[in-house]
């Protein structure tokens, strides 16, 4: 996890100027976030651009962020920021809170899905929202076909059965993205600048820009899901 959270932190200052796809993500995301919670969490908040626009629209009690790096100086008196590896995600440091809405951008597919819900019913109110975006099984399938490298993405059928033990009225749903860069060059520039970590320790050659240019045409797709879920009891 040290390499992906190193990837975004190099990536803080252009992060939002070219994530374009996780930008729209959590456009969608809060259009499914309409009431009035009394304790939410967000996790991978990153600098808070998301926690902000929830807190924007929205009434609440108290708001935890929580991401793998020390973003805290990017988050005002709203908000208490939690610095922790979610792969290691300790409920401990929420001091017997119970959550009513759990929500996280573009963050789960980095994650034991599985071991993350459990731990998440833990602090969950007994009439809880979770409503989270991930990645699915063909996104940027031109870097995994070319250089065999890339998560294993869960499918929406997967994420269901992990969610059916703890949630009712699931609500899953997709969005596939088609972006098109004028150069193979650009098309890698927007990986490293938007913090994707998909080739992380891969040489790339000149064959291998060439092969884009030829084969993909300078494009890459994003496969999205969108989960909205309400506690069982």
């Amino acid at each position: 996890m040290y390499d992906v959270a190193n990837s975004f932190f190099k990536a803080k200052n252009t992060y939002y100027s070219n994530a374009i796809v996780q930008i729209d993500m959590r456009k969608i995301l809060l259009s499914e976030i309409n009431q009035h919670y009394n304790n939410i969490l967000e996790l991978g908040s990153n600098r808070g651009e998301f926690s902000k626009m929830i807190a924007s629209k929205i009434k609440f009690n108290n708001f935890y962020c929580v991401d793998i790096n020390d973003f805290s100086n990017d988050y005002d008196k709203r908000f208490t920021f939690i610095k922790q590896d979610l792969n290691d995600f300790k409920i401990n440091k929420f001091n017997n809170i119970k959550f009513d809405l759990i929500t996280s951008n573009a963050c789960f597919q980095w994650l034991d899905l599985k071991k993350i819900i459990t731990n998440l019913n833990i602090i969950s109110d007994k009439k809880s929202n979770l409503i989270f975006s991930t990645f699915g099984v063909n996104n940027l399938w031109q870097i995994k076909e070319h250089f065999g490298v890339g998560l294993k993405y869960l499918s929406i059928s997967d994420i269901e059965q992990i969610l059916k033990p703890h949630y009712q009225n699931i609500k899953i749903f997709e969005k596939d993205y088609e972006l098109n860069f004028s150069s193979s060059i650009e098309l890698f520039r927007h990986l490293k600048l938007s913090g994707v970590n998909a080739f992380s320790g891969v040489f790339l050659g000149k064959n291998d820009l060439k092969i884009f240019n030829d084969k993909y045409h300078n494009t890459l797709n994003y496969h999205a899901i969108f989960v909205s879920a309400s506690n069982l009891f």
